[in-house]
């Protein structure tokens, strides 16, 4: 059984279980209209424990009622046990700084932690919040140009009515090897699988062993003739390749077509 403090004041607490409450239903919703089946772990009857501070000595004053289901041993059940304290989230920005997952993280705070019973919920909400500090209210493509700005990038933003439509970046060091290599380049588009939401195009380079590299990225608006024409003319002020692979983009084709009118263009 998991105890929280009800109410308190200078001399006296009440302490009630945290499973004794009524399930509150905010959204007045019925069997009919929920749209997933639901349960609480609120058993809606009331425990409570009254202690007072009588010369310097906590003694139980009152026990009301009587506690309506069983003890439960597993603590994890039990939300505010939950939760992260302080020092187990600083734990985990520091672990997350370093690049671990949150399954990888959730274990080092069971090693290190010998009462923990957080688990990987508790680490991605505790992530959202790091998140959310590090947008500062701003969206995630907005902090990824102001990144890629701050550091050595070579990029280009496009906006439109103040609002970012297109992104081109490549890395310096990436930019004198793509001119070392700049024969055969294989173009890649995703769809809105990423968190900008944004169709996303891999530029990738061969070299003349035949490995290969990422070397730009991206991010468009739309996957259109207008989106590829400038992503086209930003990646030309980089290199002019002879052999472009792409996949079956008829928009993509043609404006490959346009920008690099000596390029051969292939399908893979």
């Amino acid at each position: 059984m998991v105890l929280t403090i009800k109410t308190s004041k200078e001399k006296w607490v009440v302490m009630k279980c945290d499973r004794g409450e009524e399930y509150i239903n905010m959204l007045n919703l019925t069997d009919e209209t929920c749209q997933r089946e639901t349960h609480t772990r609120q058993t809606g009857y009331e425990f409570e424990i009254v202690y007072s501070l009588v010369k310097g000595v906590l003694a139980i004053r009152k026990i009301s009622s009587n506690h309506n289901h069983q003890l439960d041993g597993n603590l994890a059940g039990h939300a505010v046990k939950r939760c992260l304290s302080e020092l187990k989230k600083a734990k985990v920005r520091a672990l997350d700084g370093q690049g671990l997952v949150p399954k990888d993280i959730l274990c080092i705070l069971h090693k290190e932690f010998a009462n923990s019973h957080s688990t990987a919920k508790e680490i991605y909400n505790e992530l959202v919040v790091v998140r959310a500090e590090e947008l500062k209210g701003c969206g995630p493509i907005e902090v990824l140009v102001e990144l890629i700005s701050c550091f050595d990038y070579f990029n280009k933003v496009q906006l439109v009515e103040g609002a970012i439509d297109c992104v081109f970046f490549m890395h310096q060091s990436l930019v004198s090897m793509c001119q070392t290599f700049g024969t055969i380049f294989l173009l890649d588009y995703t769809y809105k699988t990423n968190k900008f939401d944004m169709p996303l195009l891999n530029v990738v380079d061969i070299t003349s062993t035949y490995a290969t590299f990422n070397t730009g990225f991206a991010f468009l608006h739309a996957e259109n003739e207008e989106a590829y024409a400038w992503v086209l003319e930003q990646f030309s002020k980089v290199v002019t390749p002879k052999v472009l692979c792409t996949g079956q983009e008829l928009a993509l084709m043609n404006e490959i077509a346009q920008v690099f009118s000596g390029c051969h263009n292939i399908l893979c």
